[in-house]
């Protein structure tokens, strides 16, 4: 029985026998909302234990959408970051959405690094004759870029986490904002997590994001959706929840 009460109110990780739909789904609907809208700043933010990364994963899943995360720390700066989140680019999880013409060259071929380099163009790259895809890797991450996310979040089913952005340093959070134009530009919706509203503030001080940002601020659990998730467990496990 302990494997599968355990199995049933999970203490980490997705829960799928005990995910509630809050305030009425209020928060999945704005969120997926904000995916929807090409050129959005989704900011999440919350204080800890509110379920922001459990309500956006929830989101991900049901859009069928495959998260290219970036944990943040006060150790980060600018190109650490672009770096961070390069690296976390795994083409054999996610999927291209179409077989057309898009940004720079042609998307024919396997999704990989090599069919990347033919997106951004190998001149752009400064790659000079047949480069394997590890080679092409290294010389991305070599000077890390903004823009060498643009074909991976436009022509894959990648979307852009980045969690617990208020451990960033202010002047790293500023330039990263102001960076940001270029995700709007290509209609590219991407998704801030933190727990405080600073980063709201810096994001709303950015002209050229005004008109371009959702926010959803979790607020704490209700004790109604509370009881909604023992009701849910207690139910699958077969037991009843006494009212006393």
């Amino acid at each position: 029985m302990s494997e599968k009460i355990k199995d049933t109110f999970k203490p980490i990780g997705m829960p799928d026998i005990t995910y509630v739909d809050r305030e009425n789904g209020n928060y999945e609907k704005k969120l997926k909302t904000g995916i929807y809208a090409d050129g959005q700043l989704c900011l999440l933010t919350g204080s800890s234990k509110t379920g922001k990364t459990t309500l956006y994963k929830k989101v991900l899943d049901d859009l069928a959408l495959n998260e290219l995360l970036v944990r943040c720390s006060d150790t980060v700066d600018v190109t650490d970051f672009w770096k961070k989140a390069l690296e976390a680019v795994n083409f054999e999880r996610i999927k291209q959405k179409s077989k057309t013409k898009s940004v720079e060259g042609s998307v024919e071929g396997k999704i990989g690094w090599k069919w990347f380099a033919g997106l951004i163009g190998e001149v752009k790259l400064g790659i000079k004759g047949k480069a394997t895809d590890s080679e092409i890797r290294e010389k991305v991450l070599s000077d890390p870029s903004p823009e060498h996310l643009i074909p991976i979040l436009k022509e894959t089913n990648s979307f852009f986490v980045i969690e617990d952005f208020h451990y960033l340093k202010d002047d790293v959070k500023k330039s990263l904002f102001q960076q940001w134009k270029i995700f709007v530009d290509n209609e590219i919706s991407v998704l801030v997590i933190g727990t405080t509203n600073h980063a709201v503030d810096l994001a709303f001080a950015n002209s050229d994001l005004i008109g371009r940002i959702s926010h959803i601020e979790l607020k704490p659990w209700e004790k109604n959706d509370l009881k909604k998730i023992l009701d849910k467990g207690f139910d699958h496990l077969g037991l009843k929840l006494s009212n006393n």
